[in-house]
């Protein structure tokens, strides 16, 4: 609610001051919710440490909303009418999955790029690419990263790499 009178009292009359402490207060809302994003996401894994792994109801309902969710009712036709018969979809999967892997649609003369469309690059653009970075600047690109996007090559999420 701070951050909202702020803003208004900066839209009545903008200062350096009004503008300095809405950045603040941005910067402070951020952190509140990377840390709920946080809590929920311990929580989230703590019930699955201490349910999801044992024979119990938890993991059986977890089971039966992924299975529900994963679910395919339903397919549309090329012709705009739904399938839902088990057997018409399965073939309707098949035969889109034989389309999209076949050479059926694919042009068999290459595409002829032409050379004068292309830019040369100027010494100093290979410079620029070829500089060396520093430390910090591969640490700023880190924490810009988001927490718990998909894990790179390692296994691991960038929150690790933030965290250590």
């Amino acid at each position: 609610m701070e951050i909202k009178g702020v803003q208004e009292l900066i839209e009545q009359n903008p200062t350096d001051e009004l503008l300095e402490k809405e950045g603040e207060l941005l910067k402070e809302f951020e952190r509140v919710l990377e840390h709920e994003e946080l809590i929920w996401f311990q929580k989230s894994r703590e019930k699955w440490v201490a349910h999801g792994e044992r024979n119990t109801k938890f993991f059986h309902m977890s089971t039966i909303i992924r299975r529900r969710r994963n679910r395919v009712e339903a397919l549309k036709k090329d012709d705009n009418h739904w399938v839902t018969d088990a057997n018409e979809l399965e073939e309707l999967a098949v035969n889109y999955f034989k389309r999209l892997y076949s050479l059926e649609d694919v042009e068999t003369e290459p595409i002829r790029l032409s050379g004068r469309g292309f830019v040369r690059l100027t010494s100093q653009d290979y410079e620029i690419l070829n500089k060396t970075f520093s430390a910090e600047e591969v640490e700023k690109a880190v924490r810009a990263m988001g927490s718990f996007k998909a894990p790179g090559l390692d296994g691991f999420q960038p929150v690790f790499y933030q965290r250590c």
